[in-house]
């Protein structure tokens, strides 16, 4: 079942799609907490580099653990997870141009609409001037993204292909995807339908890309985009360390997402059902491709 991911890797002990659901969440809040730990023992950093050692200490232990968890009990290599190194870099960054013009359009369709402005009163730094602390933030935003995809697309998804099917994996992982973000701040029931589509639209890519570089590449960009180019709420949290533009929603909530972000909105909606769309024609022609050879 596993190579229904079109990936190289190998799971001599998969763990059983019930308890991987349980593991999942539970992973990812023992993490956090870890991550807390460590940020008490560091200096207290604000700004640009605060916020960047706060992503890498709040999500990098979640990764190590599924690394863990993947290499001791699962016995599972470095490709199962998806991060096969060829290509990697080429990968991450296709991913990264899609996930920055996917949110650009959803940001530019807005404007058209007349539902984004800029703000008149930018409580972070704008411009060239914050060329700088976008770059450190960027860094943050890698091993945040990258980190849910290992544990989402990664090891979730492959976990469930390898004991159950693909369709169930891909159902359990965006589900799962959807349920880390209930708790975020002015969560709405339309922003959880489009976190479950994004959810949907990454493992299709991924399973397409066989791995998970490029999801990993587009998590990112789409996140980097929203607070620290155009200025605006990600899943619900404002982050005010410089954007290039700082921009506000104009509009009533169902199409702009208000304060949880655009990707809470009616045409987020439509920019993750076409790409939806556009993901699941690529995997069929990979399917008949491989069909072909076979």
């Amino acid at each position: 079942m596993l190579r229904g991911l079109h990936r190289n890797g190998v799971i001599e002990r998969p763990t059983n799609p019930w308890l991987a659901l349980f593991l999942a969440p539970v992973v990812s809040i023992i993490g956090n907490v870890a991550g807390l730990v460590i940020l008490g023992s560091l200096p207290t950093l604000k700004g640009a580099g605060g916020f960047a050692t706060e992503l890498i200490a709040l999500f990098l232990p979640i990764t190590i653990l599924i690394w863990v968890w993947r290499r001791g009990v699962e016995r599972g290599d470095i490709a199962s997870l998806g991060l096969e190194p060829f290509r990697g870099l080429f990968r991450f960054a296709r991913g990264f141009a899609i996930g920055f013009s996917m949110f650009s359009v959803v940001v530019g369709g807005l404007r058209l609409l007349g539902m984004m402005e800029l703000d008149p009163s930018p409580m972070a730094t704008t411009g060239l001037s914050a060329i700088g602390a976008l770059v450190i933030v960027l860094g943050g935003w890698i091993v945040q993204a990258t980190t849910e995809e290992i544990v989402a697309r990664g090891w979730l998804m492959s976990t469930i292909a390898a004991r159950a099917n693909v369709p169930l994996a891909i159902v359990g992982s965006s589900l799962l995807f959807a349920l880390l973000h209930v708790l975020n701040a002015n969560v709405s029931i339309l922003a959880m339908i489009n976190i479950m589509l994004v959810g949907l639209f990454l493992a299709v890519y991924s399973i397409a890309e066989g791995g998970i570089w490029g999801v990993a590449g587009l998590h990112t960009a789409w996140n980097f985009a929203q607070a620290n180019v155009f200025g605006l709420e990600v899943s619900g949290n404002a982050v005010r360390v410089g954007t290039l533009w700082d921009l506000q929603e104009a509009g009533p909530g169902v199409m702009t997402g208000d304060l949880f972000g655009p990707e809470a909105g009616l045409v987020a909606s439509l920019v993750i059902g076409v790409a939806l769309m556009a993901a699941t024609v690529r995997l069929r022609r990979v399917i008949a491709a491989a069909d072909q050879l076979r």
